[in-house]
């Protein structure tokens, strides 16, 4: 009987390690976040935040690139964020996800208090487009409207009318956070309802996943412990990655470039292709 009990626990034992297993490989396939296999991100090239709009690739004339600041401007006003934009020549092999991701922690455009920013990234020799969003401005641009701005963006990129494409983006991100149409948008999209979603931070799929399997824990510990064995205990924690100090944003009177002012990211927003 004892040789019995003793055997009914090794295999709820090894029932229990298996689940544990399987929730955790699925916790690492479902990461959002895309990661290089052969590259080491330490070595990721990227730009200093010296202007709202750091122009690499040389797509923007002098005034085009001021009529976009005069836009991002607008936007800082509207809504009390920042964004920002960067255009590169190349991406040198890296996924433009892991590149927004990593430019965002460094750049950290919005306050750190709110976490509203965003970051649009355009990439010609891939001809890529990356629109990346920061913690506080999720709720009201979730992954799908960042990737309904990416799209309708491609008309433009594709007939190269970059300044447009980028003034489209802007007004996009002005409109679904502040929830008022600017005057220059096209009278399609006007239409629009702007309506602001519940803050989101995470996706509600993996919380289901980890529901579920706590509850098997749970059952599982309950047998254990109906058949003698001893029980078992864990723990851990996590958090967003956060720092920098507060800076302000935009020139002010000065004309200075303040910078970004510590915003956070954690990989929301779209990419695309045109």
């Amino acid at each position: 009987m004892t040789q019995k009990k003793q055997q009914h626990r090794v295999n709820l034992s090894l029932l229990l390690f298996i689940g544990l297993l399987a929730l955790a490989l699925f916790g690492l396939d479902y990461c959002p976040k895309k990661r290089s296999e052969g590259n080491d991100n330490s070595n990721i090239a990227l730009p200093e935040f010296s202007a709202p709009v750091v122009d690499l690739a040389k797509l923007f004339q002098d005034h085009e690139k001021k009529q976009i600041e005069l836009e991002l401007e607008r936007l800082e006003k509207v809504t009390a964020g920042q964004m920002a934009l960067l255009t590169l020549p190349s991406l040198q092999g890296w996924p433009i996800e892991e590149y927004g991701l990593k430019l965002a922690e460094k750049w950290r455009p919005g306050s750190k208090e709110q976490d509203n920013g965003a970051i649009l990234i355009i990439c010609i020799k891939e001809r890529e487009l990356r629109l990346e969003i920061g913690y506080g401005w999720e709720g009201y641009i979730n992954d799908a409207r960042a990737g309904d701005i990416i799209r309708g963006m491609r008309e433009y990129l594709q007939s190269e009318r970059y300044t447009e494409a980028c003034i489209y983006a802007i007004h996009q991100v002005q409109a679904f956070v502040s929830g008022q149409t600017p005057p220059s948008l096209p009278e399609t999209e006007q239409s629009v309802q702007y309506q602001k979603e519940p803050e989101r931070k995470e996706s509600d799929l993996p919380i289901v996943f980890i529901f579920f399997g706590i509850l098997t824990v749970i059952l599982l510990l309950a047998l254990l412990d109906k058949g003698g064995g001893a029980g078992f205990g864990s723990g851990g924690g996590g958090g967003r990655f956060s720092g920098g100090g507060m800076r302000s944003f935009g020139g002010g009177s000065s004309g200075r470039f303040g910078g970004g002012g510590g915003g956070r990211f954690g990989g929301g927003g779209a990419s695309g292709k045109w």
